[in-house]
């Protein structure tokens, strides 16, 4: 078991440093630690619900303790193409009838695409039209001020970057 200490009961350490180091190094370990046990907690939460022992109404609620409660949600997963031969055969039917109704309707796809590209040039034009009509001088001048003042105030923030080696 994995045993965060409380800020408060953190030994003296010479190095802030090397107390920052040490704590990533705990939190990593309990992260993996956590991996590990997951499917186990999981498996003991749904024999909570299977023997309608839940701690609420819902039903959800396996654990309450340590200021904290643990609900079994969970999600839909769905199976990849390379887990099924079936789904795999119909993804291929899928793009080879795709590929044959594109071949059939080519001429109209073109056309369809180039109005399109019609289309999206006279949003692009309208869109510069519409920011024209937003702008004034006074505007333009306020934004640079803006702009410079920012600049100006701009500053760096540390911060550590922890690599595991």
């Amino acid at each position: 078991m994995i045993i965060i200490p409380r800020k408060d009961e953190l030994p003296e350490i010479e190095s802030a440093l090397e107390e920052y180091v040490k704590l990533k190094k705990t939190i990593q370990n309990s992260q993996d630690w956590l991996k590990e046990i997951e499917p186990k907690a999981i498996n003991e939460a749904l024999t909570i619900l299977e023997t309608g022992n839940s701690l609420n109404n819902k039903g959800k609620m396996v654990y309450r303790g340590n200021g904290l409660k643990l609900v079994l949600g969970a999600r839909k997963k769905y199976p990849t193409d390379k887990d099924d031969p079936e789904l795999e055969r119909l993804s291929q039917q899928i793009q080879l009838s795709e590929l044959a109704e594109i071949r059939k309707n080519s001429s109209q796809l073109n056309q369809i695409t180039e109005k399109i590209e019609e289309l999206r040039s006279q949003i692009s034009e309208l869109e510069q039209q519409q920011e024209e009509l937003k702008q004034t001088p006074y505007i333009i001048s306020l934004k640079s001020k803006y702009n410079e003042r920012r600049d100006k105030g701009m500053y760096q923030e540390p911060y550590l970057i922890v690599y595991q080696s």
